[in-house]
Formats: structure tokens, sequence, C-alpha cells
């Protein structure tokens, strides 16, 4: 009777820890701050309000015929 208390507490103990260091583990991504952009690395390397590509150029003539 005794065993069966005490093992029943230690699973269910064992369970809520389990449960709130998985919470603690994934709450960290919960934290990040919001972007702009997605970097695989470090900032975005263009701004919030770019408007264009650097490779596309801006003054090119419009219309025409191919």
């Amino acid at each position: 009777m005794i065993v069966s208390k005490l093992s029943r507490d230690f699973f269910s103990t064992a369970r809520g820890v389990a449960a709130l260091s998985s919470l603690i583990l994934l709450s960290g991504t919960a934290l990040a701050a919001p972007q702009h952009g997605i970097s695989m690395y470090g900032e975005p390397d263009l701004p919030s309000d770019f408007s264009a590509l650097p490779y596309v150029n801006a003054d090119a003539p419009k219309g025409g015929a191919i």
C-alpha cells in the first residue's frame, strides 16, 4: 500500500516536472523580436522600406516589345 502510494506520487511529480521543463524549453521561441524580413545569419540586408532589389535597375525604360 505504501509502495503504491509512493510510486504514484513519484510518477505524478515526474510528469509535472517533465511538463514544466518542456514549457520552459519551448517558450524561448515565442520570445523572438519581430523583424521585417528573414535572414540566415544576423540582420536582413535590405531595410524594411526598400523600393527595388539591388540587382534591378529602377531607372530602366518601361514598355517596349520583344
